[in-house]
C-alpha cells in the first residue's frame, strides 16, 4: 500500500464557547473557512476530548498526545524541562528547570500585589533584563541561570546539589482575586524541596530588587508601559527522557512553531524543530510563512505538525474578534496544502474560552 505524508495542524486553544461579542457563535463558526469548510466536506470531521472527558489540558499535556506521547508518559512531564529545551538548554541530572513570566508587581500592605502577570506581554529589551539578572548568586551553592523567552517568558534553570522540583508555583494563574505574588514552599517535609524552595525565593526577591530599578523599566514606566519588575514561576521539574509512537515506528517529524513549549517537545521527540522570527506565537505571526515552511518540511520528514498559537493567546486575552480573525487569516494561508498528495489533519490540544481566558475542559473539533 502506498504510504502517504502527514500534515497534522494544530491551532492551538482553537475550542472556545459561545461569545456574546459573536451573537452567540464560537470564533470558529465565525470565520470565514472556506479551505476548512472544503476539506470537512471532503473528510471526517468531529469532537475529541484531548486527554479525557471533564479534563481540561494545558499545551504540553494536550499536544504531547498529539505529537505521539502516550498517555502514561504524560505523568510527571512538567513544562519548566519543556520550555528550557526549546530555549537550548542541557540540563545535568538533578537540575530543576522552571518556566516563568516577567510580570508587573505593586507592593501593597506589605505584599506584592500583581497587575499584570505578563508585564503587557514585553516584547523589546527582555534580554536586557535577563543580562541583569546574571550577577545573582550563587545562592546556599545553588547557580541560576534565565534564559528569556519570546514576549513576557522566561526560563530558570537551577544547578546544585539536594534539589527538587516538588515545589510550589509561586504564579497564581488567572484564579483567583486579588492576586498576590506567592512564596515558593515545599508540600510535607522534603528538606531538598525545602532547600530549593527557599533558594528561589530569595533569587526572586533580589530579581525583583534588579528588575525595579532597570533603566529598560524606567523608560517603559515613562511610556505609561507596564514594567516587567517581577518574576512568575511555575511547572518546576527535572530532564526525563521520552519516547513516542512516531520514534518507535521509525517515522521521521517535524514540528514548525513559534512557541517553545512545542519546540522543546520536538526537540525532546528527536523531531526536526523549524522555527523563524516571524513565527511570534501571537495575533501578528505569519501563517503563511509557516505554511510555506511545513511544505519544504514534507519533503524529508514523514510527519509534520504545524502549530499556529495566536488563536490560544487571543482568546485568553478576551479577544473573540481577532481570535475569529486569526482563524480566517489561517484559513487562506492553508490553502496551498490542499493541493498536496498528503493527509491533513486539523484539531487543537485544548479550548480556550475567549470569555473568561481560561482553559476550560470542554472538547475540541478535529478533522
Amino acid at each position: 500500500m502506498r504510504r502517504r505524508k502527514i500534515l497534522l495542524v494544530i491551532l492551538d486553544g482553537l475550542g472556545d464557547l459561545p461569545s456574546p461579542a459573536l451573537g452567540g457563535r464560537t470564533p470558529l463558526e465565525a470565520a470565514e473557512t472556506p479551505v476548512l469548510d472544503g476539506l470537512a466536506a471532503a473528510g471526517l470531521g468531529g469532537l475529541l476530548d484531548p486527554l479525557a472527558p471533564g479534563v481540561a489540558a494545558e499545551t504540553h499535556t494536550g499536544t504531547a498526545p498529539l505529537l505521539g506521547l502516550e498517555a502514561k508518559a504524560l505523568e510527571g512531564l512538567t513544562r519548566g524541562p519543556i520550555e528550557a529545551a526549546g530555549a537550548g538548554l542541557e540540563l545535568a541530572p538533578g537540575d530543576i528547570a522552571l518556566r516563568g513570566n516577567f510580570a508587573t508587581v505593586v507592593a501593597e500592605g506589605g505584599e506584592l500585589a500583581i497587575v499584570d502577570r505578563r508585564a503587557g506581554r514585553i516584547r523589546e529589551h527582555t534580554q536586557e533584563l535577563v543580562d541583569a539578572l546574571e550577577g545573582i548568586g550563587p545562592i546556599d551553592g545553588v547557580q541560576i541561570r534565565a534564559r528569556a523567552q519570546k514576549q513576557h517568558r522566561i526560563v530558570l534553570q537551577l544547578a546544585g546539589e539536594d534539589l527538587s522540583a516538588a515545589i510550589e508555583d509561586t504564579d497564581p494563574g488567572n484564579a483567583g482575586r486579588p492576586q498576590r505574588l506567592r512564596s515558593s514552599h515545599a508540600p510535607g517535609e522534603d528538606a531538598a524541596a525545602a532547600r530549593t524552595a527557599d533558594v528561589l525565593d530569595r533569587f526572586l526577591r533580589r530579581a525583583h530588587e534588579i528588575l525595579a530599578s532597570h533603566p529598560v523599566n524606567r523608560e517603559r514606566a515613562a511610556q505609561g508601559l507596564p514594567v516587567a519588575n517581577a518574576i512568575l514561576t511555575r511547572g518546576a521539574g527535572v530532564a526525563q527522557p521520552i519516547e513516542g509512537r512516531m520514534g518507535q515506528l521509525g517515522l521521521r517529524g517535524a514540528v514548525v512553531a513559534g512557541d517553545r513549549a512545542l519546540l522543546g517537545l520536538a526537540r525532546l521527540l528527536g523531531f526536526t524543530g523549524i522555527t523563524a522570527p516571524e513565527f511570534t506565537a501571537l495575533a501578528d505571526s505569519d501563517p503563511r510563512a509557516k505554511v510555506a515552511a511545513a511544505c519544504a518540511a514534507l519533503a524529508d520528514h514523514d510527519v509534520v505538525w504545524l502549530h499556529y498559537k495566536a488563536t490560544d493567546i487571543t482568546a485568553h486575552d478576551r479577544q473573540p474578534r481577532l481570535k475569529r480573525d486569526c482563524i480566517a487569516r489561517f484559513d487562506a494561508a492553508l490553502a496551498p496544502l490542499c493541493d498536496e498528495d498528503i493527509v491533513i489533519g486539523v484539531t487543537a490540544d485544548h479550548t480556550t474560552d475567549s470569555n473568561s481566558g481560561s482553559h476550560t475542559a470542554d472538547p475540541v473539533p478535529a478533522l
